[in-house]
């Protein structure tokens, strides 16, 4: 399985479960990766018992709630559905009406019925979309601070050149609080992509994102 791919690893997983003597092990190189393969068990009629191990949580930002961002955070919604997992979003949008937007595009998701209670045997998620936020503010800088736990970053924007530059700086703001999330942006174009291979700081050292498209 490829690390951090875990569209991959679900299909490379039930490959697996569908050989004629089905393996009695199969690793995973990382949690998001196991998510994938995860689906691929549920699919084939399989429970992954956890005992000991205790509930995960990924914590997920997405800056900018258009088609791309709330497209991930309905996705990232599912991931809570997997035995011990515990899923936490936080939304960024410029937009005053971004939160109204979400809530009547997904209002299942947002009652407050579900929403940030944590029952045992249910899906365990919280999601808080921030309306009327500049990623150039203060405010906005603030904020990242505060969620120094984050494990995964998306930056969709509409633009590729302010997802670029916001991507790089989420980088520099969470190394400012001692963490190292995963981030992707959206980069629609394949050239600019191309060039931002191995992109790195002044100082030679790597930046870590993955510029993806659509």
């Amino acid at each position: 399985c490829v690390y951090h791919d875990p569209d991959c690893c679900e299909d490379a997983t039930r490959k697996l479960l569908q050989m004629p003597e089905i393996p009695t092990c199969i690793l995973f190189p990382d949690d998001f990766s196991f998510i994938g393969g995860h689906n691929s068990f549920l699919e084939a009629g399989f429970t992954i018992p956890m005992p000991g191990v205790g509930t995960k949580t990924i914590s997920a930002v997405v800056v900018g709630m258009g088609k791309h961002g709330t497209s991930m955070v309905k996705a990232l919604s599912w991931f809570c559905q997997m035995d011990g997992y515990r899923v936490r979003i936080n939304g960024f949008d410029r937009d005053e009406l971004a939160e109204d937007r979400f809530c009547a595009q997904c209002p299942e998701l947002m009652d407050p019925r579900y929403n940030g209670v944590y029952v045992d045997g249910e899906a365990q998620y919280y999601i808080r979309i921030h309306s009327g936020i500049e990623v150039e503010t203060k405010t906005f800088a603030d904020m990242i601070h505060n969620l120094r736990d984050a494990t995964y970053v998306l930056v969709s924007l509409g633009d590729d050149t302010l997802n670029i530059q916001t991507a790089l700086r989420l980088r520099m703001l969470f190394e400012q609080c001692g963490a190292k999330p995963i981030i992707q942006a959206i980069v629609m174009s394949s050239d600019k992509r191309k060039a931002l291979v191995g992109l790195t700081n002044y100082r030679g050292q790597a930046y870590n994102i993955d510029f993806i498209g659509d």
